[in-house]
């Protein structure tokens, strides 16, 4: 039996720069469809990745003590292409929390982290 997380929602900050890291990201990799709903900013891969503006509740940004999503990872199997989105974001300032290489805590294990609008870590990674 195969299990794997199929949607993630995020709140953000500012909508507008969401998209833009997002579509950044997306020009990568193989992306089914965008869509937007409502005021909401869907993407639809190999999983749905939904964008919703953070306006309801306060926000709380205290480093490992955030309400919510801090992490996740996208697996991507062309060390290639885990290359090239890093490229991009580096060049685009995006702030770099691990740079891309390989790390030791698993063999063949390829990846970086880099904090998205909202300060999420985004871990893009592959295996040899």
């Amino acid at each position: 039996m195969n299990t794997y997380l199929s949607k993630i929602t995020l709140k953000v900050l500012n909508l507008k720069e969401s998209e833009n890291f997002y579509d950044l990201v997306f020009k990568y990799l193989p992306l089914n469809k965008k869509e937007k709903v409502f005021n909401d900013i869907h993407y639809w891969s190999s999983f749905g990745l939904m964008l919703s503006q953070q306006d309801d509740i306060v926000h709380m940004t205290s480093g490992s003590n955030r309400i919510g999503i801090v992490e996740y990872s996208i697996f991507i199997s062309e060390k290639a292409v885990v290359d090239k989105i890093y490229q991009k974001l580096k060049e685009e300032k995006y702030k770099i929390f691990n740079k891309v290489e390989y790390y030791d805590y698993s063999p063949g294990y390829y990846s970086f982290k880099i904090l998205d609008p909202d300060d999420n870590v985004v871990e893009f990674y592959t295996t040899d």
